[in-house]
């Protein structure tokens, strides 16, 4: 019931107008989750794109890519270099054409993104995300109360964490 009305509040999206590129800088150790019944769809995605993500990246990735789809049942971020700085960039994420190689089937996890719903009743939204309040607003005319999160701060607090042993 909730995922149904997240999904009905959602239809607008401020993406695009964003330069924040969360596909980018959002990720630490994993990568998007896939839910049980859009594995399948997910990876006929990346295997129907396979030659530009293999052109993107190096091509022994792609076998980690859908290995750990399959196995893990999330989408794994790449680690590059991004100036002078790593980062873990989406798996399936194009930085030469700065967009998803997957766009119209990527996971319902990337589709309903700054929100998660945790469990079946608990909706949270990514406040590092600058849509966050028209978001919340969108939850609340259909009646789901949603709490904030730092999800950015978060992962990035995780990366700094190695570094400081």
């Amino acid at each position: 019931m909730i995922d149904r009305l997240v999904k009905e509040a959602l239809t607008s999206k401020d993406c695009y107008e964003c330069s924040r590129n969360c596909c980018v800088y959002l990720f630490t150790e994993a990568g998007p989750k896939l839910q049980s019944y859009e594995k399948n769809r997910v990876l006929t995605a990346i295997l129907n794109a396979r030659e530009e993500i293999v052109n993107e990246r190096a091509g022994e990735r792609f076998e980690l890519l859908t290995k750990t789809i399959m196995n893990e049942g999330v989408i794994p971020p790449l680690p590059i270099v991004i100036d002078g700085f790593p980062e873990n960039v989406c798996g399936v994420y194009s930085l030469s054409r700065k967009e998803c190689l997957i766009y119209g089937d990527r996971p319902e996890s990337c589709r309903h993104y700054p929100v998660y719903v945790d469990g079946k009743s608990i909706v949270w939204i990514d406040k590092a995300c600058p849509a966050h309040e028209k978001t919340r607003d969108r939850l609340e005319v259909h009646g789901i109360s949603a709490k904030l999160d730092d999800f950015l701060k978060t992962n990035l607090e995780i990366k700094k964490k190695p570094d400081s042993l």
